[in-house]
């Protein structure tokens, strides 16, 4: 469910080929342009809607990215001032940035001890 901040209603977010659009919603962020993100840790994905409910776009499982993009049990979801969005990926031990529209940037942060550009 979204909210509509303003004038404090509940709305219903929409099911995406009549499947839930949220399995296990772990955290949520609402952006500066209020979008609303929603970090799915049994589906792996990010998510991201409307104030009024409407799917935006979805990252990570079932899209096409790379195994180095994928998400492992995504958790906290932020944003930078730029509206870059910072995932931390439970399972994989790192932080992703991705752009304000759901793209994969790099990785932020690991725990490998090789060093990053």
């Amino acid at each position: 469910m979204s909210s509509d901040f303003s004038v404090n209603r509940t709305r219903t977010i929409s099911c995406q080929k009549g499947k839930p659009a949220l399995k296990i919603p772990m955290y949520v962020h609402v952006t500066s342009d209020q979008a609303i993100l929603v970090s799915d840790g049994s589906t792996d994905t990010i998510q991201s809607f409307s104030l009024l409910g409407h799917h935006l776009f979805t990252y990570g499982a079932g899209t096409q990215i790379s195994s180095m993009e994928k998400l492992n049990t995504p958790h906290s979801i932020c944003t930078d001032p730029a509206g870059n969005i910072l995932v931390a990926d439970r399972d994989k031990n790192r932080i992703v940035l991705l752009t304000p529209d759901g793209a994969f940037v790099k990785e932020l942060l690991t725990n490998t001890l090789t060093p990053m550009d």
